[in-house]
């Protein structure tokens, strides 16, 4: 299985090692995003001590992400499954939309963990804010 993941905080880092380990995952793309250099510094760092390989970093200006993301999104459909880690992240929930992968695994980290059932597998397009 081929696995897709967008993570934005060192917290999710550590939860996707954690998922990725106890379902014995090897085959995986890791997106780091994050907004400001000093994060994106502190993720990569957790990234090396847990000792996970990053396939993009996307830091830049939030309508920049978006674009990123999709051009990524429909260049590469040979996903099984997509692991985000806020599923009330706007540009998290904005790959999931654009790709063609339905097989989704979210790793919150937070107590909006319990609002997620309202959204998750309905029609309707949760985002704050419109984009594209």
């Amino acid at each position: 299985m081929k696995v897709l993941s967008i993570i934005s905080s060192p917290l999710q880092l550590l939860n996707f090692k954690e998922y990725i380990k106890s379902n014995n995952i090897k085959n995986y793309d890791l997106i780091i995003l994050s907004f400001i250099k000093k994060e994106e510094e502190q993720i990569t760092y957790s990234a090396n001590v847990l000792k996970l390989k990053i396939h993009k970093k996307i830091n830049r200006l939030r309508f920049l992400q978006y674009c990123q993301l999709k051009s990524f999104s429909k260049t590469n459909d040979k996903y099984d499954q997509l692991i985000i880690g806020n599923f009330f992240s706007d540009p998290h929930l904005f790959l999931y939309h654009t790709s063609r992968i339905k097989n989704l695994v979210v790793l919150d980290d937070g107590i909006n963990s319990s609002l997620i059932d309202k959204y998750y597998k309905t029609e309707k397009m949760y985002f704050r804010r419109f984009y594209m």
